[in-house]
């Protein structure tokens, strides 16, 4: 199960950045979630799962952090843009 501070400031990211592929990093991945799942999932071939919090549950793809690089670049070379966040080591 997935924080609600994690959630929290996903949906912080994906309302200041509406049209952007907001990715997060989550240890050695990074989360797509929502709407932006299933995008990704299509573009880069990922399979879609689900993360929840207790109270929502959301579509995910993980993409390991070796990936970022060709990931970000195939996104925004699709048209897309994309939002790197890294923790903030809290």
């Amino acid at each position: 199960m997935t924080s609600d501070k994690y959630f929290d400031k996903y949906f912080k990211l994906k309302d200041a950045y509406p049209d952007q592929i907001v990715m997060m990093r989550n240890g050695v991945f990074y989360d797509i979630l929502g709407d932006d799942a299933l995008a990704v999932s299509r573009m880069l071939d990922k399979r879609v799962s689900a993360m929840s919090d207790g109270k929502r549950s959301l579509h995910a793809v993980t993409i390991p952090y070796h990936e970022l690089h060709r990931a970000t670049g195939a996104l925004a070379a699709s048209g897309y843009g994309v939002i790197v966040e890294e923790p903030d080591n809290e």
